[in-house]
């Protein structure tokens, strides 16, 4: 394990018993899984505090911010000073409150049920699921659950998997890369306020910003490249997988901010850590024209952009294969 911040003498050292996509979870999925698996129940400041993971519909204003605490719980930190409240979702827009029984907790636990045993479990047969099922399922979650809840934002991911995957296979794209853009957009804006700092959100930000870059939006690239490769050069190291790559992207086309963190190393112990084959996944953004982020944005089923990203990515790793043969 490695330390993604500086500890001091005396701070806890954690670590989390779930991981991936589990992470990405609100407070009771990820408790109802310690239950099963590790028999406890947690008390860390994530699980005790707002769940950021699970902003919902208020029933009120129709914003998509209503967000559930339970304050006043014991922690491993202390006692949590607020009060307990028998109200534990309220709206950040209109501070409307409410009971659990006032949202559309049935259509949450039946859309988590349909998204996770669909697209998040081994399939038996292969049999390939409906083009537009998937983009149903999105549109689904927002309208129950609202645009940042976190089954939504996997359905996000989601549609970025399958769209890239059908690029990799030479296929005809399943979205338009204006759709590809707008999804990656809220995909780090969700990872911003819901799991920042994290591995999560530095392992996203490459894929995000990889994703801008095969469709030539750089600036935008570098943008996301640069948030997470402070995070990678803790995990993989400075010499770590794709890191060098990663900084020179930046260089390029980032700010001048945004190459001076790039360019920051991290203190590392003497033997840095034997990096695997890492993943191809590909500050806050606002774009600040949604009909330029269309007109740059627009691949055709076979665009010849994509088609020579992909075949350099290719070269650089049969290189690499290479070079640690």
């Amino acid at each position: 394990y490695r330390a993604i911040r500086p500890l001091k003498k005396g701070d806890p050292i954690t670590f989390s018993y779930i991981s991936g996509w589990d992470l990405w979870k609100s407070t009771v999925a990820r408790q109802a899984i310690l239950r099963e698996q590790r028999f406890f129940d947690c008390c860390c400041p994530r699980c005790i505090g707002p769940d950021m993971c699970r902003m919902m519909i208020c029933p009120m204003c129709q914003g998509h911010h209503m967000l559930r605490w339970e304050p006043g719980q014991l922690s491993y930190i202390g006692q949590d000073p607020n009060p307990p409240t028998d109200f534990p979702w309220a709206c950040q827009d209109c501070k409307h409150k409410c009971k659990d029984d006032t949202m559309l907790l049935e259509a949450e636990a039946m859309l988590q049920r349909n998204i996770l045993s669909t697209f998040f479990t081994p399939q038996k047969d292969d049999n390939p699921l409906p083009k537009e099922y998937p983009l149903a399922m999105l549109q689904a979650a927002e309208t129950k659950l609202g645009k940042n809840h976190w089954l939504t934002i996997l359905m996000l991911y989601t549609l970025m998997a399958l769209h890239h995957g059908t690029l990799n296979k030479k296929q005809k794209p399943w979205s338009t890369g204006q759709d590809v853009i707008r999804w990656a957009t809220r995909l780090y804006d969700w990872l911003e306020f819901a799991m920042p700092d994290t591995m999560q959100q530095a392992v996203m930000a490459k894929f995000c910003g990889q994703t801008a870059e095969v469709y030539g939006l750089n600036k935008l690239g570098a943008t996301w490249i640069a948030k997470a490769i402070p995070i990678l050069r803790v995990h993989h190291g400075n010499n770590g997988a794709d890191i060098a790559e990663l900084v020179q992207f930046v260089k390029d086309h980032g700010t001048e901010e945004e190459k001076v963190i790039a360019k920051r190393e991290v203190a590392c112990p003497e033997t840095e850590p034997k990096v695997r084959e890492v993943i191809k996944y590909v500050t806050r953004y606002v774009p600040a024209s949604p009909d330029k982020t269309q007109q740059d944005a627009a691949p055709g089923s076979q665009d010849p952009a994509v088609l020579k990203k992909m075949e350099k990515r290719e070269k650089v790793k049969a290189r690499r294969k290479a070079q640690r043969a």
